[in-house]
């Protein structure tokens, strides 16, 4: 509620002082956040469904320990396997997250669980498809995205293996969900359709809450602004981490959104776009904070944007 006042305050505020910001009207640009709200929120539901029925089935009809028995020892090769799991779950972001939940209720590592969450997204085939699909091998884009996307998921993977209390990255609600459903007792069947209520219900708020953020972030931002400033190698880059983080748009189709600003912004920035808005846009955000406390969301983000904007430069100065 109190974000909703927040952003129809900023409406009207920006609307009376500096009207001249946007050629729409003020009801236009709320019908045109309504609708991107709305589109984010539809195009990611039938991923978070995919996610919850593939989380039920790792958390009631796998043996306890087959995950932990099937995840080599060595921690290289944990790492390796975690980090291509999304290879095998062809999920946007949006479905990792339950996916990663019913993993860790397994008894996965918030640490793997990330590198997981991490990675998946960009190493999904059909992610892999339509980028290819969508700049082919030009410009060094899909194997930035690739490694990138490999590099970033393992490096937030080693710093938070290193942390000394790992329990203290999971939420508390989160926590004592995994406590119950440890201890949750009648058939599979009976659990299963337990879970269906439960992972919905804590994962669905976050959804709507995020997608309408991204929504009214698109109307609030004047995205000529960003667009005015892509010839530029490094804020370039910075517009389109921005813009990243706020549309919002599911991995599987961001590559044909990336592919408009082409003649406009340099590979590193659309490479910078493409490892970000998966990771770390407003939408995940919301989604992960059913699951992993403010500050270690606030990490995150810190080490997926300076490692994107670093691939950027990198990339802008190899190209």
């Amino acid at each position: 509620m109190s974000v909703g006042i927040a952003v129809l305050a900023a409406l009207f505020l920006i609307d009376r002082f500096l009207p001249e910001l946007f050629p729409a009207s003020l009801p236009s640009r709320a019908e045109d956040g309504l609708t991107l709200a709305l589109s984010v929120l539809i195009e990611s539901l039938p991923f978070v469904i995919l996610g919850v029925v593939l989380s039920i089935v790792v958390q009631v009809w796998l043996p306890a320990d087959l995950i932990q028995r099937w995840l080599p020892r060595r921690a290289w090769a944990r790492r390796a396997v975690l980090s291509l799991l999304g290879m095998l779950v062809p999920v946007c972001e949006c479905g990792n997250v339950p996916f990663a939940r019913g993993l860790m209720m397994r008894g996965l590592g918030p640490a793997e669980a990330l590198t997981f969450l991490i990675a998946a997204p960009i190493v999904n085939p059909i992610v892999i498809l339509t980028t290819h699909a969508a700049f082919g091998w030009d410009g060094g884009i899909l194997v930035g995205r690739l490694v990138g996307g490999y590099l970033i998921a393992n490096l937030v993977r080693w710093i938070y293996s290193r942390h000394p209390s790992p329990d203290a990255l999971l939420t508390d609600r989160f926590t004592a969900t995994c406590e119950r459903v440890t201890h949750e007792r009648g058939t599979p069947t009976r659990r299963s359709l337990t879970q269906f209520l439960v992972e919905p219900r804590a994962v669905m708020p976050a959804l709507v809450i995020g997608s309408a953020i991204a929504g009214a972030v698109q109307v609030l931002v004047p995205r000529d602004v960003l667009l005015s400033i892509g010839e530029n190698p490094v804020l370039s880059i910075l517009a389109m981490i921005a813009l990243a983080m706020t549309v919002a748009i599911c991995s599987n189709v961001d590559a044909f959104f990336a592919l408009s600003f082409a003649t406009t912004f340099s590979s590193g920035a659309l490479i910078a776009f493409l490892l970000v808005g998966p990771l770390v846009d407003i939408k995940m955000l919301a989604l992960l904070r059913t699951t992993f406390t403010a500050r270690t969301l606030a990490g995150i983000v810190v080490v997926v944007l300076l490692s994107a904007f670093a691939i950027g430069i990198g990339v802008n100065v190899l190209v």
